[in-house]
């Protein structure tokens, strides 16, 4: 954690603060219910959509209850944010939505978030946790890597893995 806020330019004290007086609270679902409403608006803002819809995420928990987990961050009682985790075998997981309101920037809920998931892949033998796809969709070609957010996830001690991929036109 010391690293984290070193390579953020920040105490540890100053995200426990942040904590203290935000009345920061991690709470894991079982739904989907108060995040689905924070994923959809913050998609929206950079002119993209979901990969799933609610019902497809509650249909995933259904099928898959212990590896699909939902972590939500609340101030005062009211969410502000989470992380749809997909665990996927003992020894990783794979954070697929990070998603937070953007009126609660302040907050600095991503972050928070991203503290808390170290520490809990610590805690259970999490051995690799994968920030996620870092590109931007709406560009010419939609894989073009997002250099601010690897920038960002690299402060978290993560490093950047390009994945090759290949494209064949079907005919009709």
């Amino acid at each position: 954690m010391k690293k984290i806020a070193r390579n953020k330019n920040r105490s540890q004290n100053y995200y426990n603060s942040l904590i203290t007086k935000h009345e920061v609270q991690f709470n894991w679902v079982d739904d989907f219910k108060k995040f689905y409403p924070i994923l959809l608006k913050n998609k929206q803002k950079h002119d993209a959509k979901p990969t799933h819809s609610l019902a497809e995420l509650e249909e995933l928990k259904l099928l898959f209850p212990n590896e699909i987990l939902q972590l939500m961050i609340f101030s005062k009682k009211t969410a502000i944010g989470g992380m749809t985790i997909f665990k996927t075998n003992q020894n990783s997981a794979v954070i697929f939505y990070s998603m937070f309101d953007y009126d609660y920037n302040p907050v600095q809920p991503i972050t928070l978030l991203m503290q808390y998931m170290v520490q809990w892949a610590k805690k259970n033998s999490i051995q690799f946790l994968d920030y996620g796809i870092s590109h931007q969709p709406s560009e010419k070609n939609p894989l073009t890597p997002n250099k601010s957010l690897i920038k960002f996830k690299e402060e978290f001690g993560c490093f950047t893995s390009i994945r090759n991929t290949y494209t064949k036109k079907l005919d009709d």
